[in-house]
């Protein structure tokens, strides 16, 4: 093999791992949702931390019966990584709740479900 054939093979080689590298983080998402540490929660849950690609909604919902019951409260969060976000909370008895992030009125890009919610 020639050095200019070597070269040509590395540059090739160099493309497809960038091109890999490139697509892979596109498809990436960086939406999440740290429930965190609660105590009694019929009135303000504190999420730890909701990671959102752009502007959104954090939800909360009951949870109890396994499926998305009564929008329980819910408030906005900006772009980026957004640290103790409270929730006020309509007085409820939901047993576990369902945390939704929606980005731009989007379908739902992130849940977290909380178990025991009204034990405290």
């Amino acid at each position: 093999m020639t050095f200019n054939s070597l070269k040509t093979i590395a540059a090739a080689s160099l493309i497809a791992v960038a091109s890999g590298t490139a697509a892979f983080a596109a498809d990436m998402s960086y939406n999440y949702i740290v429930p965190g540490t609660y105590e009694h929660t019929n009135s303000v849950i504190n999420l730890d931390l909701v990671r959102a690609d752009d502007g959104g909604t954090v939800s909360i919902y009951d949870f109890t019966d396994g499926t998305q019951g009564a929008l329980l409260g819910s408030e906005r969060v900006h772009a980026g990584a957004n640290e103790n976000v409270k929730v006020q909370l309509q007085p409820n008895v939901a047993q576990k709740a369902l945390v939704v992030l929606s980005v731009d009125g989007m379908a739902p890009v992130a849940t977290a479900t909380i178990n025991d919610f009204n034990q405290g």
